[in-house]
């Protein structure tokens, strides 16, 4: 996300932070009604200047063989923020929104599994006398992923023990979120 433009008297909102990075390799995801989510952050309220924007949706890699129970993965863009013009008859602008992040996995994913992968909406102008109240004025909204890439796969490292690094092999009997 970004923050907003023109410097005014009131107070710029925040953008929004991304959805990070999640990586899991499994032999199955047995769901207990959780999400794996990894959506963008809302765009932060303008006061009297511009608001944020949208942090954009992460990214999920899933190298798993089998998936028990629904599961649904939220790689969603956040909400621009909207931007309050304080009773005057101005039009700061609203944050656009954060664009959607990727799914990648290792096969293709089970009717059991949801994919939430849309852009964030931009953000309005709110509490303006101005023609442009509820307005986006222009702040777009993020991009959608369409499609969940499929045949992705993580290569094997290596590291020259003699550099002090070693790999920690770690398996995952279970987990619960």
């Amino acid at each position: 996300g970004s923050t907003g433009g023109c410097p005014g008297t009131g107070t710029s909102g925040a953008g929004g932070n991304g959805g990070g990075m999640v990586i899991i390799i499994a032999n199955n995801i047995i769901n207990n009604g959780a999400m794996i989510n990894a959506a963008g952050n809302n765009g932060g309220l303008g006061t009297g200047d511009g608001a944020g924007g949208g942090g954009g949706g992460g990214v999920v890699f899933l190298s798993v063989n089998s998936f028990t129970n629904n599961l649904s993965i939220d790689v969603r863009g956040g909400t621009g923020g909207n931007s309050n013009n304080a009773i005057s008859n101005r039009c700061y602008g609203p944050g656009g929104g954060g664009g959607a992040g990727i799914i990648l996995s290792s096969a293709a994913l089970p009717v059991t599994v949801t994919s939430l992968m849309t852009g964030g909406a931009a953000g309005l102008i709110t509490n303006s006398t101005n023609a442009c109240n509820g307005t986006n004025s222009n702040a777009a909204a993020g991009s959608n992923t369409p499609v969940v890439l499929t045949g992705a796969s993580v290569p094997a490292g290596t590291v020259d023990p003699l550099s002090g690094c070693s790999v920690v092999p770690v398996s995952f009997l279970y987990f619960k979120s």
